[in-house]
């Protein structure tokens, strides 16, 4: 027991450098639209969420889980304010450099004087991104189907897909990573659409663990 002991204690810090694992926090602020389509009727509110994520990088594995919370106030064809936040979890895989595939959950909830409305979404999709000219500086783009759409009390959309593009800078001689992207989502119902689209800065900082690469994850 002894022996299995130390050669345990011997062989973990060697092993730790090579896991080459990387952990990151992240604030974030974003812009939030939502837009509801009946026919030729459009209702639209929009506001200023707040958030952080939690993310871990393993060689080609990637996980994140995020929050966004705040409120909704109307711009047009509505009176109803709402708090609204969600949730999400993004597992990612990349099988080469600037291309992977993700799975992503995501639950968001809306909460005002006329009611509570949760949706939740699985989707599946790709990730491409490229250097801009210089190793610190990358843009992407995601695209993603949207199989699973629920919402509480209702029926399940018919259609979902969401896209997004992005850019992200490595700040020079730190851990920090400056990212901003827009995303949008549509999702066709049986007798109406829905549209939301956010507007996000992001800033990365890595934590240095031991074997970690010394900089930001610029994936």
């Amino acid at each position: 027991m002894r022996t299995a002991a130390l050669a345990l204690a011997l062989c973990v810090p060697a092993l730790l450098p090579a896991q080459r694992v990387q952990v990151s926090v992240t604030g974030m602020v974003a812009g939030p639209r939502s837009t509801e389509i009946f026919g030729d009727s459009r209702e639209a509110a929009g506001g200023l969420w707040l958030g952080g994520a939690v993310g871990a990088r393993y060689e080609r594995f990637t996980l994140e889980a995020s929050g966004l919370r705040g409120r909704l106030v109307p711009i047009t064809s509505t009176s109803v304010e709402r708090d609204e936040g969600q949730v999400t979890v993004v597992l990612g895989f990349d099988p080469q450099p600037g291309l992977g595939v993700e799975a992503t959950y995501t639950a968001r909830a809306f909460s005002s004087g006329v009611g509570y409305q949760r949706w939740n979404t699985f989707g599946v999709g790709g990730r491409v991104a490229l250097e801009l000219g210089d190793p610190s500086l990358h843009a992407y783009g995601r695209v993603a189907y949207l199989p699973v759409v629920e919402i509480r009390g209702q029926d399940r959309a018919r259609l979902g897909l969401a896209a997004e593009i992005g850019a992200t800078l490595a700040v020079p001689r730190s851990r920090l990573l400056l990212e901003v992207h827009y995303r949008f989502e549509r999702y066709d119902f049986t007798n109406r659409l829905a549209e939301f689209d956010l507007i996000t800065l992001r800033v990365r900082y890595a934590i240095p663990l031991p074997g970690s690469p010394p900089g930001p994850d610029t994936r």
